[in-house]
């Protein structure tokens, strides 16, 4: 390999390497589908749910190491490993399972969501219901679950259909139920 060569090859790795690669937020796996939020973290800039093969800023979901809570990124015919960030309060997160109702016997099983502490962390639960918790760790070591049920009406518009909120030991399952709509999920 000559020098130029080289050279080029070191630079145009020092230039990809020198972009910030986008950060894993979210993980929410169901029995048939895994999904995954990411940010840009040079904007802000909040993906949507993503299912592996789709795209975000250029990288392509590529693979989800469970063991390690490693998502795959490729770009460029490389691949980067991304594992779930921290939060601003250091990393703060639970995994929950559990299930969620949206409807008389209608339930979807979780059998993985991450949430970070101190922030909402939004799930779809069917093409047009999203239940949004935020989970804070408390003064006295419990944890406060503050939730939303969401609908997306056919404008765009977001009706807030129930909101309830539950403290629990950490480690302790929990549940609520607000007419037809619940879940009960368990750390």
């Amino acid at each position: 390999m000559n020098v130029f060569r080289l050279l080029s090859v070191l630079l145009t790795s020092a230039l990809a390497a020198s972009a910030a690669t986008p950060e894993l937020s979210g993980i929410y796996i169901q029995d048939t589908k895994a999904l995954f939020v990411m940010v840009d973290p040079e904007t802000g800039a909040s993906s949507r749910w993503l299912a592996l093969g789709q795209e975000f800023a250029g990288y392509t979901l590529k693979n989800f190491q469970t063991d390690t809570d490693t998502i795959v990124l490729g770009k460029g015919g490389m691949d980067y490993f991304v594992k779930l960030r921290a939060t601003k309060i250091g990393y703060a997160a639970t995994t929950l399972s559990g299930t969620i109702e949206v409807g008389a016997g209608s339930l979807t099983r979780v059998q993985r969501a991450t949430l970070v502490f101190g922030e909402e962390n939004t799930f779809p639960v069917t093409d047009h219901l999203a239940l949004t918790i935020k989970p804070v760790l408390l003064k006295d070591g419990n944890i406060a679950y503050a939730s939303s049920f969401a609908r997306t009406e056919s404008d765009g518009r977001k009706t807030v259909l129930s909101s309830p909120r539950v403290v629990a030991r950490p480690g302790q399952a929990f549940s609520l139920k607000v007419g037809d709509l619940g879940f009960s999920l368990k750390p």
